[in-house]
């Protein structure tokens, strides 16, 4: 699961516009102030001398406005779960940068920024400065010689809606990252704005849409059909299409109305499958009959429901 996670993380900086504006936004202001165009996005992976392969997750190399040829280096490795020495892994990957630049003769080094953007569950505790990890007793003594280096830490679960970026693809990709850290009970309101955010790219809405479905699981059906209801037909169309696997266009209210309903019954019945296994006729029958309304009210018990029998029990 971690791997849907990452390949996530990397196709959403590696969108145009998207790394720039992560860059502006995340490094210090005085970097973010002479970052001149789109960063170069460089391969994950480097070969050392002893031609070990080291992964990063993405690798931005930024040119700055100043005197002469400024290049900064930012390292971006996304977490989903906090690791003790993550940090050991990012000074791995500093180190294949700093070997690289040293290989291809410069005089001297650009340094390289870590970034570390986390969406686990529970809040990250762990060291964001590598003398954390060390002994310290033993540190502090030697603190002149010791190596030390601080990551920038983006905590998506922790970080509130209206500051994750101004840019809007940039936003609904992060509020997506984010969806897969609040619990269940607080998706509403991010996936409504991811939705909002990502408006105008079906693409990119379809793509963190199969990836919330993978990474959260069923549940997640309803809270995105509630989220997409209010955001206008395109919004609302796409996220039924995706959720269904049946994209009806129709010129009619009546007709759009009638393909939502549809949905909902297909929704439901793929949650009923999921929870429950064999789906029996007398109740596929009351799913056929039901209003929009009954349906809505049926799959979100279905979400929570122990037994078939709680799903349509009558109120």
């Amino acid at each position: 699961m971690a791997a849907a996670h990452d390949s996530t993380f990397r196709r959403l900086l590696k969108t145009k516009g998207v790394a720039r504006t992560f860059v502006i936004e995340r490094l210090p202001r005085w970097f973010a102030r002479r970052v001149v165009g789109d960063p170069e996005i460089l391969s994950e992976s480097y070969v050392d001398e002893r031609h070990r392969r080291v992964f990063a997750d993405v690798v931005l190399r930024v040119r700055l406005r100043g005197g002469g040829s400024l290049i900064l280096y930012v390292l971006l490795e996304h977490k989903r779960v906090e690791e003790r020495f993550a940090l050991v892994q990012l000074l791995q990957y500093m180190t294949a940068i700093y070997e690289q630049q040293v290989r291809s003769g410069v005089r001297e080094l650009a340094p390289v920024v870590p970034i570390i953007v986390y969406n686990g569950k529970r809040p990250w505790q762990g060291p964001l400065r590598f003398r954390e990890l060390l002994v310290g007793e033993v540190s502090d003594a030697l603190e002149p010689y010791g190596l030390d280096f601080e990551v920038i830490l983006v905590d998506l679960g922790r970080e509130p809606i209206e500051s994750i970026s101004q840019h809007p693809l940039l936003r609904g990709g992060l509020l997506g990252l984010k969806a897969a850290a609040v619990p269940t009970a607080r998706l509403d309101p991010v996936l409504r704005a991811m939705l909002r955010a990502l408006q105008g790219d079906d693409s990119t809405r379809r793509f963190f849409l199969s990836y919330l479905l993978r990474v959260v699981g069923p549940e997640v059906l309803p809270k995105i059909v509630q989220a997409a209801e209010g955001l206008g037909e395109e919004t609302m169309e796409t996220a039924e299409q995706f959720l269904i696997r049946r994209g009806r266009r129709k010129g009619r209210a009546e007709g759009r109305a009638e393909g939502r309903a549809e949905g909902m019954r297909l929704v439901l019945t793929t949650l009923l499958a999921k929870r429950f296994g064999r789906v029996p006729k007398t109740a596929s029958a009351r799913v056929a009959e039901a209003s929009p309304k009954t349906l809505t009210s049926w799959v979100e018990r279905a979400v929570t429901a122990e037994k078939l029998s709680e799903v349509f029990a009558t109120d």
